[in-house]
């Protein structure tokens, strides 16, 4: 999990949400897609993130509307403010 030194950069983590689907049609029952959560939530905590900060979703696979593949997990990082992407306390205005 070479990606969390990144995380380094944005002091304030808001939330981190786990996404794993459930597609019985090709073997990820949902015992399955739980498991898979609970494994990414575990090795989240074990690099510091607080059990708090960590949404999970298993919605069911939708072929040709899910926006990936069933066996496709995703860990979003939503960073909190101030972050580097922000340019300051103050919001700018936008010019015309």
């Amino acid at each position: 999990m070479c990606w969390i030194d990144d995380l380094a950069a944005y002091e304030n983590k808001k939330e981190f949400h786990i996404l794993v689907y459930e597609a019985p049609t090709v073997g990820v029952s949902n015992a399955l897609a739980r498991k898979r959560v609970s494994h990414l939530e575990h090795s989240l905590t074990t690099f510091g993130v607080p059990a708090s900060k960590i949404s999970m979703e298993i919605p069911r696979y939708k072929p040709g509307k899910s926006a990936e593949p069933p066996n496709f997990a995703h860990i979003n990082f939503m960073p909190g403010c101030p972050h580097p992407c922000c340019p300051g306390p103050e919001p700018t205005s936008r010019t015309r």
